[in-house]
């Protein structure tokens, strides 16, 4: 498993390598990314990594709500979840991770 974020700080990483399992990395971009360009992106590191599994998180902020895209890639197929978050925006990255520990854990 790798992982890209965008517009996060890192926070998603850093919660993945506290915890124990088969985490290669990741790489984090200061600028949020559309969908589009997050698939393109997860799929060059994926193959950069050599990896099954690659995750991205990215977050694009908005006068009223974040949007957030995460994108998954593995052998068998490619997915997009998109998740609106009307919160306070300083709360979006915390929110955004959790969200999306509970989508992996139900996949």
């Amino acid at each position: 498993l790798a992982v890209v974020e965008a517009g996060m700080k890192g926070e998603f990483i850093k919660r993945l390598a506290s915890a124990k399992g088969p985490f290669v990395g990741g790489e984090t971009l200061t600028r949020g990314l559309s969908d589009d360009d997050l698939f393109d992106f997860i799929l060059l590191y994926q193959e950069k990594r050599a990896v099954d599994i690659v995750l991205g998180l990215t977050i694009i902020p908005g006068p009223e709500q974040q949007e957030i895209y995460l994108a998954m890639i593995t052998p068998e197929e490619k997915t997009l979840f998109p998740i609106r978050y009307g919160g306070p925006p300083e709360n979006a990255p915390n929110w955004a991770i959790n969200k999306t520990l509970d989508i992996l854990r139900t996949i």
